[in-house]
């Protein structure tokens, strides 16, 4: 199942009974955060695939499998955790050293006792900490991606986008109006 939301229906041309994202890798299972190398490994698999270096102007959606509660916002279920865009490839956007940051507490800074909720693990930057809670209790975690000449193949807006940063915009926009909130891991549009 596609990362069903209902910002992503009101974009896209649900006529068509199909998606423009696709899956990348298996995903992240609650196995593949037992340990900060066992998730930076399952990250590597991922995004470091044959796919991701050959997927280019893409929307990235990275999803859970059950809906979370935002605790600001409109406090509404969602399952989306980030919505990001890449110019180039997948596997170039995401680096092994980047990859590696995610799999750490290393922050920002902030707090030195462990924020409680995913927004503030999230806001933090506890990545390590956010996405084992967040694949523990709603996961697994799915990467999608679409393409620019999917997404605008399927859009339902009237016009097509020039690229993945208008699409990202757009979801990230949508979602904002519908959530009065951004996605846990997106600091702004």
């Amino acid at each position: 199942m596609w990362p069903n939301d209902s910002i992503f229906s009101r974009l896209l041309n649900s006529k068509l009974n199909a998606s423009p994202f696709r899956v990348l890798g298996s995903g992240i299972s609650k196995d593949d955060v037992e340990t900060q190398d066992a998730f930076f490994e399952s990250l590597v698999r991922i995004f470091h695939s044959a796919e991701s270096r050959q997927a280019k102007s893409a929307v990235i959606i990275w999803s859970l499998d059950s809906p979370y509660f935002h605790v600001d916002g409109k406090r509404k279920p969602s399952t989306i955790v980030y919505i990001e865009k890449t110019n180039g490839a997948i596997a170039k956007r995401w680096p092994r050293r980047y990859l590696r940051y995610l799999a750490t507490d290393d922050g920002y800074g902030g707090p030195s006792i462990k924020p409680e909720s995913l927004r503030e693990l999230a806001f933090f930057d506890w990545n390590w900490s956010f996405y084992q809670q967040a694949i523990r209790l709603h996961g697994p975690l799915t990467i999608w991606w679409a393409e620019l000449d999917a997404l605008n193949s399927c859009a339902s807006i009237g016009h097509c986008l020039n690229r993945p940063r208008d699409w990202e915009m757009l979801f990230n926009r949508a979602y904002r109006d519908h959530y009065d909130c951004l996605p846990l891991k997106n600091r702004r549009l």
